[in-house]
């Protein structure tokens, strides 16, 4: 029995486990049973690059999606575009992480903005992306966009429903720990978020504090807002769930 929590150890552990009676497979192979292991990176590329290393250790590939307007990375810069080039090094794909919170403040088509954002990362990065996902899709308005042929949608039914779907967002996982469900489950999408991930098992209090760098970071207002907005959302539903 693991000991649930969100160590790189568990991590890793769980990885190992996974392995022993299923395959990880990824957004292009519909037709198979295997395990899609995602990871939206919405704060830290160093955090990411971290599991994808300790992935890569354990001859495991996963898609890793890249928010084009994250607030606390820019993945254009020289040392970013280094280590996502590192992951990609490693067999991981790249997948496009889109922020509706963005794309409601502009006036263009956010279906046009798109997919000329996905051309801009494929060509940076030498690369093809197969697969996009909205950032925070459960606290943010949605909207009417139609996304390349080229693409596929990590939210689809395809993805959510005809495969058991886990994430981890914000430390919670919404039925449990992924290493609960090893031998349960065939066809599956979990989804984990770097930042949370630590060598000691911290929370999400201390890892704040280490992401900030300081309550005059200019980043605070923001994440602070993003964490109250989640936190709201998983009190609210397990409130109706307990009802």
């Amino acid at each position: 029995m693991l000991e649930c929590n969100f160590s790189y150890s568990h991590y890793e552990e769980t990885l190992k486990e996974i392995k022993k009676n299923n395959t990880f497979t990824d957004f292009t192979d519909t037709s198979s049973k295997g395990i899609i292991l995602r990871h939206d990176i919405d704060y830290s590329l160093e955090a990411a690059l971290k599991i994808a290393e300790i992935e890569h250790n354990l001859d495991v590939k996963s898609t890793y999606f890249i928010l084009f307007h994250a607030e606390t990375y820019n993945p254009f810069s020289p040392s970013s575009t280094n280590i996502i080039n590192k992951i990609l090094k490693f067999g991981h794909r790249l997948g496009f992480h889109y922020d509706m919170a963005y794309l409601l403040q502009l006036k263009s088509n956010p279906s046009d903005i798109i997919k000329q954002e996905l051309q801009v990362l494929e060509n940076h990065f030498n690369t093809s992306i197969e697969v996009v996902s909205a950032h925070n899709p459960s606290v943010n308005e949605s909207l009417m966009i139609k996304l390349p042929s080229t693409v596929v949608d990590a939210y689809s039914e395809e993805f959510t429903k005809k495969r058991k779907y886990l994430s981890d967002s914000v430390q919670s996982w919404r039925e449990g720990c992924f290493c609960g469900y090893l031998k349960n489950h065939e066809g599956m999408q979990i989804l984990t978020h770097p930042i949370w991930w630590t060598e000691d098992n911290k929370n999400i209090n201390e890892i704040k504090k280490i992401l900030l760098g300081g309550e005059l970071d200019s980043h605070k207002k923001q994440i602070d807002n993003n964490f109250s907005l989640y936190k709201d959302y998983f009190q609210n539903m397990n409130k109706t769930c307990s009802d």
